[in-house]
């Protein structure tokens, strides 16, 4: 009738499910790094696999970001500068994000036409209005009497660089620090 009566049946595991990390950011190969199931994979590891620390990456702030039970998220924060604490290295688990933030960048997000990262050079101060300059200047719809200025572990910081740029008085064009971020707001006509 076209049915197996009593069959026996043998199952072999030929290879497991893709279980890896992501690597993202100041590496030489960003991208997904293959956990091998039984073998544990610290951060410094799954870096070596990533093709390892580009020049520019800023080796303080290595962050590790894990999905836990119910969705909670934590993020960890590593510095790989200096001689590196084997035993401070963090073991990862399927899923995980290590991200290796550029250094002596600033990001300008919002309403300027070159959204984005830019370097910071070396030898000259780069102001916010400047910045903003760099990034192509304000599109259409930007609130340019209203920037936010971003800086970690400070409140955001309120700029005019419309008043800055016609000369006001009295205004601060604040000199940008390595990881901050300005934010160009769209206008509310």
């Amino acid at each position: 009738d076209g049915f197996l009566r009593q069959p026996q049946v043998i199952v072999t595991v030929i290879e497991y499910s893709f279980g890896g990390v992501y690597v993202v950011g100041a590496v030489g190969k960003a991208g997904a790094v293959r956990m091998v199931p039984g073998q544990s994979l610290t951060v410094l590891q799954a870096i070596g696999e990533a093709g390892g620390l580009v020049e520019d990456a800023d080796r303080t702030n290595t962050q590790v970001i894990h999905e836990g039970v119910g969705g909670v998220r934590s993020v960890r924060t590593l510095n790989l500068n200096g001689p590196i604490d084997i035993h401070a290295d963090i073991s990862l688990a399927p899923g995980d994000v290590v991200i290796v933030p550029r250094s002596n960048r600033v990001y300008i997000l919002g309403k300027v036409l070159k959204p984005g990262a830019l370097a910071l050079p070396t030898n000259e101060n780069i102001t916010a209005s400047k910045a903003i300059s760099l990034a192509g200047g304000f599109d259409r719809f930007a609130r340019d009497s209203d920037i936010q200025l971003l800086r970690k572990d400070q409140p955001p910081q309120r700029i005019d660089v419309e008043g800055i740029l016609k000369g006001t008085p009295n205004l601060l064009d604040p000199v940008l620090q390595p990881g901050d971020t300005l934010f160009v707001p769209e206008s509310r006509f």
